[in-house]
């Protein structure tokens, strides 16, 4: 009897896992479905975590800006045309790295602020004794944080012998923190390993599920609770999101808060080291949001994830720019938001005004006449 008994039970068991497998199965389905309409070119990389559909060539929905937009990806996966391996002697190359904000999905590609700058250049090339030709080459992948951007250029970028690494700063804190428990400098080698992670990860419920867990300190420590993050238990010790009450004052870093921005700055001060050692030059742009840092004159100063970071580039003598009061001076004469979300997806317009201010910063950076200016 007991036998039977046991045998009834394990095939209510068997039973009950096999209705729960095909639920999960219909769920990633619908998940799929979903992801496809609204990141149709985004990809799993082993060595980085993202890229996108190479040589892509075609229109791709966008949810923010709800429409399509003419996209053109290269055959390293990122926005934009192919450039050859070997650089001319006559190229200056500038890597631009960041997020979905720079990738720019909302916009056709050439109308994003990165392939503005190129033709920017490119139309004061015939400036000097020594005409140049310029490549600007779009590294921005959706969600990534100075973390990935590292991990990017040495598997991505470097091979490419840039001038000028551009990376976008865009309040990356709580993306870096979460990548803690990899190592920097083993990324893609811990990416290869086998285990319940990387096993997860292989389908997209689960990091659909994770993206909207993302910010919950709660669910991050309890993936490291289970193995499913590895490393240390940086996220248990880091405090919540230090967003404060406005100030007018750039606020000062607690004992608490320290941890939580000093590993974006570690990360920052290695990346630099490596790219000046590959001969190139860098430089840290913090990528604005329009509702924190330029809709009011100053704005910038009460957001404290932008004043400490400008605090440590200046401390550190970084070569960097804060566009906020030039995009704050513009947005004056300019009706309605510069971006579609009134954050940091630029619009058209954006694109343009944004490509303009950065068009003197860079020409700075390297080196050109005062009278190279964009015609």
């Amino acid at each position: 009897m007991g036998g039977f008994l046991k045998k009834v039970g394990l095939k209510k068991i068997a039973i009950g896992f096999f209705f729960i497998l095909i639920t999960l199965a219909f769920l990633e389905v619908g998940v799929r479905t979903i992801a496809h309409t609204a990141f149709p070119l985004l990809r799993t990389d082993p060595e980085v975590g993202s890229i996108m559909v190479k040589n892509y060539s075609g229109y791709a929905w966008d949810e923010l800006s709800h429409r399509k937009n003419y996209i053109r990806t290269n055959s390293v996966g990122y926005v934009g045309e192919d450039v050859t391996l070997m650089k001319p002697t006559s190229t200056i190359r500038i890597a631009m790295l960041g997020d979905s904000g720079i990738a720019a999905l909302q916009v056709d590609y050439r109308k994003n602020f990165v392939h503005l700058l190129e033709q920017h250049l490119n139309a004061s090339s015939t400036c000097g004794a020594y005409p140049r030709q310029y490549e600007v080459m779009n590294f921005g992948i959706g969600s990534a944080g100075t973390f990935t951007e590292y991990q990017t250029y040495k598997k991505k970028i470097a091979q490419f012998k840039p001038d000028l690494v551009i990376v976008m700063f865009d309040n990356d804190y709580d993306d870096n923190i979460i990548k803690s428990g990899y190592d920097l400098e083993h990324y893609s080698l811990e990416r290869k390993s086998v285990g319940i992670k990387s096993f997860l990860l292989q389908f997209t419920l689960p990091k659909f599920l994770y993206s909207k867990l993302i910010g919950n300190q709660s669910f991050i420590s309890l993936l490291h609770a289970v193995g499913i993050l590895e490393g240390n238990n940086a996220l248990k010790e880091s405090p919540e999101s230090p967003i404060v009450a406005a100030t007018t004052t750039v606020p000062t870093a607690t004992a608490s808060s320290s941890k939580y921005y000093t590993y974006t700055f570690d990360i920052l001060s290695k990346f630099r080291t490596l790219v000046e050692h590959d001969g190139a030059k860098f430089s840290v742009v913090i990528f604005p949001n329009e509702t924190l840092d330029y809709t009011h004159d100053g704005d910038w100063k009460s957001d404290p994830h932008v004043a400490y970071m400008n605090e440590f580039l200046s401390r550190e003598k970084f070569s960097t720019m804060d566009p906020s009061q030039a995009l704050y001076k513009v947005k004056r004469t300019v009706t309605g938001c510069l971006s579609f979300d009134c954050g940091s997806h630029f619009t058209e317009v954006g694109h343009q005004i944004f490509a303009d201010i950065l068009y003197p910063y860079v020409a700075k950076e390297l080196s050109l006449g005062v009278t190279c200016a964009p015609r």
